[in-house]
């Protein structure tokens, strides 16, 4: 599973295929993100790093890979709570 570190988008993409849909790996705000890209290509690499990083947490917490969809991960800043972890874009120290 770590071999997803160094993977190409359709590498990532082929190995979640085989697991399960992306829709049952991704949750609605990962699905979202991908969708709110303009260009397919941008939506694919999006679509790609969601599900590497799903996987990988599941392969190092022992979580199920089909059930991916269902680990929680929390994208706000730390600080101010805003919906990203860029914090020039919200005025973050």
């Amino acid at each position: 599973m770590i071999a997803l570190l160094d993977a190409s988008v359709e590498e990532v993409l082929s190995t979640s295929a085989r697991i399960a849909p992306l829709e049952q790996l991704l949750d609605d705000v990962d699905l979202a993100a991908a969708a709110a890209r303009r260009r397919p290509q941008d939506r694919r690499r999006t679509l790609a790093g969601r599900v590497a990083l799903r996987l990988l947490v599941s392969a190092r917490t022992g979580w199920d890979p089909r059930r991916a969809r269902e680990i929680v991960i929390d994208r706000r800043c730390p600080d101010c709570g805003a919906p990203t972890v860029d914090r020039r874009r919200w005025g973050c120290p």
